[in-house]
């Protein structure tokens, strides 16, 4: 009975961990490629309004005009949410969108006079 039950915890923890191989990143892809994706898909159903912060996104994007600037932003981050989400391409478009956060960050969220990292966390 004592080893019937110790192979079955076995068992079990040998199950868990391989689930938990593939469920971990399967978690992970399906936060990402949603906050992405519902970003993306707010610029296709959205105006442009890129053109009023034009002056705020840093080189090269400042010199891109602003409605070039907004289909790449939301071309990545639908194209790219989906490819992290279907698991191809996932290094080339976590890179992408990792430079679309660095510009929306640059752009966007900081604000403009900041002295301490408290100040620039209330973005």
């Amino acid at each position: 009975m004592n080893t019937s039950l110790s192979s079955a915890v076995k068992g079990l923890h040998l199950n868990l961990d391989r689930a938990g191989s593939w469920l971990a990143p399967l978690t992970l892809r399906l936060f990402i490629a949603w906050e992405f994706f519902e970003s993306g898909l707010e610029k296709w159903n959205g105006e442009n309004w890129f053109a009023d912060i034009q002056d705020a996104f840093p080189f090269p994007f400042n010199h891109v005009p602003a409605t070039l600037n907004w289909e790449l932003s939301m071309w990545a981050e639908l194209i790219c949410a989906l490819a992290i989400l279907v698991g191809f391409g996932t290094r080339v478009s976590a890179i992408i969108l990792i430079v679309v956060t660095i510009v929306a960050t640059a752009a966007v969220h900081w604000p403009t006079d900041w002295s301490t990292l408290s100040e620039l966390a209330q973005g």
